[in-house]
Parts: C-alpha cells; structure tokens; sequence
C-alpha cells in the first residue's frame, strides 16, 4: 500500500488525510473566496461510531473576512475513513490466509474504488430522487456513471470475504446464528448474484434507470424537531449514487432502520406507501415501472442487500455497543441488532430460494411495436 492509502490512519482531521488546510483551499476554490478558516474555527465529529465508509465533521468557520455574505455560518464536512476495512481483512486472513499479492491487490482495488465513490457530486435534490432523475439528460446522467458495485464490494463479498463476514456472525452469537449461518453457506458461490444485483432492471423489465442514493440509512438522514415534531431536513453523503433499480435504497433502509419483525410484516404495504408517493410526485408523466415490479425488485435484490448490510452492523456492535457504560442499555442494543441480523438471515435464505433463478432461467422479454 502507498503510505497515503485511504485504508490507514492519517494524520489530518480526527485521524483521516483530510487537513484543514486542504478543506480551506477547497472552499476558497469553490467560492472563489479569499477568506480563511481563523484560529477559532470550531470542528465537530457527529455520528461517531455510525458511519463505516467516512468521517462526518460539522464545521463552524471562524472566516477571516466577514464581508461576504455568501459565506456559510455552518456546514457538514465528509471525509473517507474506512478502517473497519482492516477488521475484515483480518477475519480473511483467518479464514482462508491471503498471500502477499493477493492481499496487496485486494487493498490497492478498495482503496482505488472508495477513494473513486467520495468524489462524485449531488446532481439534484433528494426530494423527489427518483421522479427528478427520470428527466436526467445524457450530460447528467454522465457525470454520475462510474460507480462499480463489483469493484466496490466484490473485494468484501468475494468467497473469502463472505466467509469471513460469515465468522463475525457467528462470533456474535454463536448459538443464535450457528444454524442460520451454515443453512445460508450450503447454497454456495451462488448466494452472491453480482450479475442479478448489478443489472435487474433487465430481469424485471424496467425500461428506465431511476437514480439511487446508495447508502440510505438512518444516519445519513438529518431530523429537525419542530413544535414537538420531528420531520425530515435534509439526505446527505451521496458517495454511493449511481442510476439503477428504485428497489435499492428501499431494501437498505428497510433493514437499516426497521426491526427485523417489522420489515418482514411491513415491507409490501411500505412499498404500497413508497409507490403512491412515487405517482403522486410523478403526475401526468409516463409511468416507468409498475408496483407489481418494484415488489419483484425488492425480492431479487434483498439477498445481495441485505448481506451487504450485514458488517455495518458488526461494525456499530463492536465499536460502539460493547463500549456502553450501562449493562442494561448493553444488553438492549445488542439484542435489536441481533434480531436485525436473525431475521435478515432468515429472509436473505427465503428470497434467495425465490430469486436463485432469475438470472438461469431469463428470457428477453418480446416488445410489441
């Protein structure tokens, strides 16, 4: 690895290769300003122990000149940080040990990739995401192509890297999960479709690509709380958007932020929600897929999702749950993540009966002039 390699601690802002130096020139770039970050320049790391791919700072500038009005009194700074990386290598080299060019191939192409996903830019407002998205031009939908679901987890849900995915599951309960686990590991190689996952509009006959936030979880939603209510201010960290199935995110936020009991009682009649919403922001324009199809969306991609999702939560038990001070709050926490993940297998083995087919048995659909 080079000695900048996104996957180690640096020695910038709260231990990534971000200075505040390098943030300065970006905003003076940026505004076209010549103002700098004073010596009072107040920076926050929020959502500690929530994100897994990024450091997320709110920045309260101290500018040097006051003068421009067009300078932001506040502003959400997100920078890579992916050192969780390393605690799966580890269970890789466990598993199954790596040799010295395998492992080193294995870092350069996350390191390449991650570093790839943070540099792309919002394209439009997350309001209406996929209803906006279908009015994209060419030049639009240019400038957000690039994102690779194989080179972005392929490296971690190859057959070492789900192994070993499979270990942290089982180290976090073996008598709980032990049995799920090895159910899921006899289908094989097959269980991870990057070919379904990577092109299932083709497989479920969505004719248009609807774009996609990639990472929609609940930390990367931000709340404000008004007259006792809380209501929804704004969608950040956009390193994963690419245009693909409206199902995506769905399946994310489903697993991410509902509990494993509700998600599987809920999800049709959220998607029933989801899509009336969708028609209303849509109007008088075309349809481009139908509720029958998002349905089948949400079935085909929910294996690939959901086992994508599952060292995240490894992540926020091991680096934030056992560190509570209080046994019982302890204790309650783990048991909603672990009922996340024990309904999550469960449903990654139904839907993955349901769909392991799909991409075998397709036929390309006869359009009618």
């Amino acid at each position: 690895m080079s000695e900048y390699s996104i996957l180690q601690t640096g020695n910038g802002l709260f231990n990534t290769h971000v200075t505040i130096e390098n943030v300065e020139k970006v905003i003076q770039n940026q505004l076209k300003t010549g103002s700098k970050l004073g010596k009072n320049t107040k920076i926050t790391l929020i959502g500690e122990r929530n994100g897994i791919m990024s450091r997320i700072l709110l920045v309260e500038p101290d500018w040097t000149e006051t003068f421009h009005d067009f300078l932001p009194l506040k502003f959400v700074l997100k920078i890579p940080y992916c050192l969780h990386v390393q605690g799966i290598i580890e269970k890789m080299r466990a598993s199954n040990p790596l040799d010295k060019e395998k492992e080193d191939r294995l870092w350069e192409m996350l390191g390449m990739e991650i570093q790839s996903v943070h540099n792309r830019e919002i394209l439009k407002s997350l309001a209406h995401l996929q209803v906006e998205s279908l009015h994209f031009n060419d030049d639009e939908i240019e400038k957000i192509t690039g994102f690779d679901m194989i080179k972005m987890v392929g490296p971690i849900m190859n057959d070492d890297g789900m192994k070993a995915i499979f270990q942290q599951i089982r180290d976090l309960n073996p008598e709980r999960f032990g049995e799920k686990i090895r159910k899921i590991e006899d289908f094989g190689k097959e269980i991870v479709n990057f070919e379904l996952a990577s092109n299932l509009n083709k497989y479920v006959d969505i004719r248009k690509n609807v774009l996609v936030h990639g990472d929609l979880w609940s930390p990367n939603v931000l709340w404000k709380h008004i007259d006792g209510k809380f209501s929804v201010e704004n969608i950040i960290d956009y390193q994963a958007i690419h245009m693909g199935n409206p199902s995506e995110d769905l399946v994310r936020l489903f697993v991410s932020s509902l509990s494993g009991t509700d998600r599987q009682n809920f999800w049709e009649h959220l998607l029933e929600k989801f899509y009336q919403f969708f028609l209303e922001a849509l109007g008088k324009n075309s349809v481009p897929y139908s509720l029958d199809q998002l349905k089948d969306s949400y079935r085909y991609y929910f294996v690939f999702g959901g086992l994508a999702l599952i060292p995240m939560f490894c992540h926020v038990f091991q680096t934030n749950i056992v560190n509570f001070p209080d046994l019982e709050m302890m204790e309650k926490s783990r048991e909603i993540i672990e009922e996340k993940i024990e309904k999550l297998l469960e449903d990654v083995e139904k839907f993955h009966l349901l769909s392991r087919n799909v991409t075998k048995s397709y036929k390309k659909p006869v359009r009618r002039s």
